[in-house]
């Protein structure tokens, strides 16, 4: 169903758990549309559709939060994945590219190895998260499929690799076995992490967290946060010095990162971050119905007992209808909240009367997609 259809549920749930950086695979979304959340920029990279279907296909995009440092990097020329790349820095660590990956199933050769080496030597340090359809009992699965087998096998001859799997299932399957087929490879990552599985949202792919223990506060964006400068200067009176005897180049390492990690303390006290008002979530009874269709539709899927999937759809058609009413109503508020003098007015009459219609890919001469050099 894609990113689109789920989006108001999606954008509660990184709110709710506060996530830094958020990474979706398979989100179909179609040409000139872009889900935005508030204090989070977005990056994607949709899949090309060279066939000209009318449905859009595959895609990964990344949401991370305006007050990280980072950049975007440009995505390598890939075949049977589909990726987006974003590079962030954490305190004075080197920088970690991380990756929102998704591999195509059903390929013949198996995994496709020659994307993610390709993937793997975007950067010294790289995390490459998301949809890899590769399930192996070494990653919790309960069995080992095609792809699975060839990654595994990879994997094991490179020095300074870590896949992280969860525990539990991330992949719901109707018709066979539950499988952890979401992972994390990470490549030369020097912070301690933990991944873990949400039973939220509604989807067949469980939403996976992986936390980063990194010990240290990241470096904000000026342009993103304010500071009280005479209370920095007060808490920073009564902040421990690192020692001044210095006699080797050890002891001026560790006495410059002691006093970084002061300082950065000090800012985070001291600042407040400019953040936009957050949108709104969703009104709580339907939240409340969110999370009551997510429990029926896991037990459907364990027992198929058929009052769990009458319930389930019962539910899944009032959360429907109960949020169609909701943004309609929330539309009319702002529509009613307009006036003359309202700055917004002539943006809002604009787009209320210019009709909705997608923008194609731009072709070359032999009719398919162009692609950036």
């Amino acid at each position: 169903m894609g990113l689109r259809s789920r989006f108001a549920e999606v954008r509660d749930f990184v709110f709710e758990q506060n996530l830094d950086v958020f990474l979706v695979q398979e989100t179909f979304l179609p040409p000139g549309f872009t889900p935005l959340i508030a204090n989070y920029q977005v990056y994607r990279n949709d899949r090309i559709n060279i066939n000209r279907r009318t449905h859009n296909f595959g895609g990964t995009c990344i949401y991370i939060k305006s007050t990280i440092e980072y950049h975007r990097v440009p995505t390598p020329e890939l075949v049977s994945m589909d990726a987006t790349i974003v590079e962030i820095k954490i305190g004075s660590h080197p920088p970690i590219k991380i990756i929102s990956a998704y591999a195509r199933a059903g390929m013949t050769g198996g995994f496709p190895l020659v994307d993610l080496q390709k993937l793997l030597k975007s950067g010294p340090n790289v995390i490459i998260a998301g949809h890899l359809n590769a399930a192996h009992i070494a990653w919790n699965s309960p069995r080992t499929s095609f792809y699975g087998r060839k990654l595994f096998n990879y994997l094991q001859g490179i020095n300074g690799i870590n896949v992280l799997a969860p525990h539990s299932p991330t992949h719901i399957n109707l018709h066979t076995w539950d499988t952890v087929i979401d992972l994390a490879i990470l490549k030369r990552i020097p912070f301690h992490s933990q991944i873990r599985v949400k039973n939220d949202l509604n989807s067949d792919h469980l939403p996976v967290i992986l936390t980063l223990d990194t010990g240290s506060f990241p470096i904000y964006s000026p342009e993103h946060f304010s500071t009280n400068w005479e209370n920095f200067r007060h808490i920073l009176s009564f902040k421990p010095l690192p020692p001044c005897k210095i006699t080797s180049n050890d002891d001026a390492d560790n006495a410059v990162g002691c006093l970084s990690k002061i300082l950065k303390e000090t800012l985070a006290e001291a600042s407040t971050q400019k953040f936009k008002d957050s949108s709104e979530k969703l009104p709580i009874g339907i939240r409340d119905k969110i999370h009551l269709r997510n429990y029926f539709r896991r037990q459907w899927q364990r027992t198929r007992d058929p009052e769990f999937r009458r319930e389930f759809y019962r539910i899944k058609d009032e959360i429907a209808e109960e949020t169609k009413q909701h943004l309609l109503q929330k539309r009319a508020e702002q529509i009613a909240s307009l006036t003359p003098d309202s700055p917004s007015l002539c943006r809002r009459s604009k787009l209320l009367r210019k009709p909705y219609s997608l923008i194609p890919p731009l072709r070359g001469e032999t009719g398919y997609p162009a692609l950036a050099p």
